[in-house]
């Protein structure tokens, strides 16, 4: 668990590093400090890339929240490279006294505090307007020149074993809350091949990692997307894709996804290399560490192994019938047109399903969706970077980006999820947890996709209308499948990751037979004369390697937490929101265990989703049978 960048490698909705400018890595390698390096040397936002000036209602207010202009945030880069220099001299004294202690790792929980401030604006910004390529880089760059000047802490930390922690803990109280980072430090150096390396050899390198998912990025702003002739106009099979998967005629939702396979097809061989270079470079790396494969090095690092992911995955793949089995009875039950709704009315959905999680919870979540707080950005915009993340700015406020909103229930659930973050990053901000367990594996994605069955529930039990009532628990089972979907993705990646590195796989024609036979287990709609080019969709292969089995994890936890507040919401509520509050300070089997009983490893678990999922089926049908 890196101090000062935990959140690159754990949260899904970052990008990876991008390669650094070769003027700013000869002055790294000849050791100017971080001050000077982040003044001067790094791409900054030009005006001239700046997003359009005109606003809507919901658009995120950059000057309120973060800085009062682009020139402001460059100049205190200058202040943050300062503090991380500072940092980077005290490491060498932090294992010495619990003073020296206190100190070091106060420091760095500001400088990854202030960090994070210039990361995520010049990610907004980046993502409000995809043409400002200057911030994306300015982004990586400035992660990359800070770390490498405070990288060592973990290290520091790894350097005091138990025994002299505790002494020190003793002497200085204050410094208990330390205490998982401290085995955290022990667990990474433990299982590389030498616990003497460097960090900065244990990092992912820019330059062999970094460029695919720029290049993804690229591919995808320069593919000329067909528009279809949909219900109420043309339709941008890219941009538009909620509208086309929604339109009400099915030859519209069949000539839109048959032209956006088109158009991904056109440069599918740069693709394959994209993806084929990603995994032999993090496959190298790895094995260079000590570890089997690059998939079994970032299961270690979520404590878990490559035997208990690959057995969780089977589990859930033999359950694949059931997902079969609701994708024909929704083809069976045809579509109508689908409903939609305001913003503003979405919102109100959202507080209103969402007020069993308590007063708290309640009133931060208000604010939040209020655009009178200026901390959601849905657009809209004709270069924004596509799909939706939340952001944090530690100590000040949370947020979230959306590439837009249309008003389909897919708009509906993708707001909520990512409202489930920013408020889980909310209520870590409100019980002040350090910067250093902010961001941890596996349990950040399960309260978003928890908070999204908690909608689809509340719709389908409050409306008297049979129709939406069947639409919203379909949707709701929709939603509840997502342990079957994150195996699916899962899946995927680990035999992508097998094959490339057995070398079975070479071609973009290799990884259509292998999607195909590995999507045949999930989905009814699978054939074996598909076209497979789903890999090329998947765009977490190319930004966010290896994070695909977070949501193996995070669809079964999800899926859980709704069994237990089913049961006894009285129960489950108070420790639920004691886990999120906690943060990940501890490994996410004993967070689970400790607020809410679940053991992680309990076969049940699956048992026990899978059973919701054929009670809500059961209750779809009689629904539909009542409707035809």
């Amino acid at each position: 668990m890196h101090l000062l960048n935990a959140h690159r490698t754990s949260g899904r909705q970052l990008h990876p590093a991008r390669p650094l400018p070769r003027r700013l890595t000869q002055q790294l390698a000849r050791g100017l400090g971080a001050a000077a390096i982040l003044a001067f040397a790094l791409p900054q936002p030009g005006d001239a890339q700046d997003a359009p000036a005109d606003r809507t209602p919901y658009q995120i207010d950059l000057a309120r929240v973060f800085y009062p202009s682009p020139a402001a945030e460059v100049a205190d880069r200058a202040t943050l490279g300062a503090q991380a220099d500072s940092l980077a001299r005290s490491v060498r004294t932090m294992p010495r006294s619990p003073a020296a202690l206190d100190r070091g790792l106060r420091l760095a929980d500001r400088v990854a505090a202030s960090l994070r401030r210039h990361e995520v604006y010049l990610r907004l910004r980046a993502a409000t307007n995809t043409l400002d390529v200057a911030s994306a880089r300015a982004e990586d760059s400035l992660v990359a020149v800070i770390s490498a000047r405070t990288n060592a802490v973990e290290s520091a930390l790894a350097a005091i074993d138990s025994p002299t922690f505790e002494v020190f803990v003793r002497e200085r109280p204050s410094l208990a809350v330390y205490r998982f980072a401290v085995a955290a430090a022990h667990h990474a150096t433990a299982s590389t091949l030498t616990s003497e390396a460097d960090p900065a050899v244990r990092a992912p390198d820019p330059l062999t990692t970094g460029w695919q998912g720029e290049l993804y990025q690229r591919l995808l702003d320069r593919t000329t997307w067909p528009t279809v002739a949909g219900s109420a106009g043309p339709l941008d099979v890219y941009r538009q894709r909620g509208a086309v998967g929604h339109d009400p005629d099915p030859t519209v939702r069949v000539a839109g996804r048959r032209a956006l396979d088109s158009a991904f097809a056109a440069q599918r061989d740069l693709y394959a290399f994209a993806l084929m270079e990603t995994v032999r470079a993090r496959t190298a790396l790895a094995r260079q560490q000590g570890f089997s494969s690059a998939p079994a090095q970032v299961y270690a690092a979520h404590y878990l192994t490559t035997d208990s992911v690959r057995a969780l995955i089977a589990r859930v793949r033999d359950r694949g019938a059931i997902a079969k089995r609701f994708q024909l009875m929704q083809a069976a039950a045809g579509s109508g047109p689908s409903p939609r709704i305001s913003i503003d009315s979405a919102t109100a959905l959202i507080r209103r399903a969402l007020l069993p999680l308590g007063d708290e919870y309640g009133r931060e979540l208000a604010f939040l969706l209020d655009p009178a707080n200026g901390r959601l950005d849905l657009g809209p915009g004709p270069h924004r970077r596509p799909g939706g993340f939340s952001w944090d700015c530690p100590g000040v406020t949370t947020g979230v980006y959306l590439a837009g909103f249309e008003g389909f229930p897919s708009d509906v659930s993708r707001l909520t999820h990512e409202t489930g973050h920013a408020m889980h990053r909310r209520l870590m901000q409100l019980a002040h947890v350090p910067q250093v367990y902010a961001n941890g594996p596996l349990l950040a994605e399960p309260p978003a996709q928890f908070n999204e069955l908690l909608v689809a529930d509340y719709v389908a039990r409050t409306t008297t209308d049979p129709r939406l009532k069947a639409a919203a628990l379909a949707h709701f089972i929709d939603k509840a499948l997502a342990p079957i979907v994150g195996a699916q993705d899962a899946d995927l990646e680990q035999q992508i990751y097998d094959s490339v590195s057995a070398g079975s796989v070479t071609s973009a024609d290799d990884f259509d037979r292998l999607t195909r036979r590995v999507d045949a287990a999930y989905s009814a709609t699978a054939r074996p004369d598909s076209g497979g080019g789903r890999w090329m969709m998947v765009s977490l292969l190319f930004d966010d390697p290896l994070y695909l089995s977070n949501y193996l994890y995070s669809g079964l936890l999800s899926v859980t937490y709704f069994v237990r507040y089913q049961r006894d919401s009285a129960h489950f509520i108070p420790g639920y929101l004691a886990l999120l509050r906690a943060g990940h300070t501890d490994t996410p089997a004993a967070l689970l265990r400790r607020h809410l009983g679940i053991d992680l490893a309990d076969p049940r678990l699956v048992d026990d989703d899978f059973a919701l999922i054929e009670q809500k089926l059961a209750e779809l049908q009689q629904l539909q049978s009542v409707a035809r």
